[in-house]
C-alpha cells in the first residue's frame, strides 16, 4: 500500500494548527490574566480616590469654619446676632427673575453652625408662614415648632 505524499501534508498542517491553537490559547490566558490584574489594580485605585476626595471636602469644610470663626462678625455676642436676624425680618422678600427666594430666617441659618444655632434660637424669627412655602408642607411643622409658641402670621396665597 503506498502512503499519499498529500495525507502526510494535511497531517502535519494540523498538528501544526493545534499547537498554534495552544499557543493562542496561551497567550489569551496570559492576556485574560493581565486584564485582571489591571482590574484589580483600577478598582484600588478608584477607591484610594474615593478615600482622597472625602479627605478633600473634610479639609476644605475645616479650612471654611476656620475662615467663618476668624471673621469679625463671629466675634458678635449671640444676643447681638439675634437682634440683627430680628431687625432682617422687616426686609422685603428678595427676588431673583420671577423665583422668589429662599426666606431670610432659612437664608441666616444656613451660613454657619453658629448663625443657625442662634436663628433657630429666635421664636419671633418663625412666626411667619407663608403658604404655601417653598418647601412643602413639612416646613410649615418646623416653622410652628422653632416659634415655639409665639404667635403665628400666617398667610395664604399662591407661591
Amino acid at each position: 500500500m503506498s502512503t499519499n505524499p498529500c495525507a502526510y501534508d494535511i497531517c502535519a498542517l494540523v498538528d501544526a494548527h493545534v499547537k498554534l491553537g495552544d499557543v493562542a490559547q496561551q497567550e489569551i490566558d496570559e492576556i485574560s490574566d493581565k486584564i485582571t490584574d489591571l482590574q484589580t489594580k483600577h478598582n484600588n485605585l478608584l477607591r484610594h480616590i474615593i478615600h482622597i476626595q472625602i479627605s478633600i471636602r473634610h479639609l476644605q469644610a475645616r479650612a471654611a469654619h476656620i475662615r467663618n470663626q476668624s471673621a469679625p462678625v463671629s466675634r458678635l455676642p449671640s444676643d447681638i446676632l439675634a437682634l440683627i436676624f430680628e431687625e432682617c425680618r422687616h426686609l422685603p422678600p428678595t427676588w431673583f427673575g420671577v423665583k422668589r427666594v429662599l426666606p431670610i430666617e432659612v437664608r441666616l441659618s444656613h451660613v454657619t453652625r453658629r448663625w443657625r444655632e442662634v436663628a433657630i434660637g429666635i421664636p419671633s424669627l418663625w412666626s411667619s408662614i407663608k403658604y404655601p412655602m417653598l418647601h412643602g408642607e413639612g416646613s410649615i411643622l418646623e416653622y410652628v415648632k422653632r416659634s415655639n409658641g409665639c404667635l403665628l402670621d400666617v398667610h395664604l396665597g399662591p407661591r
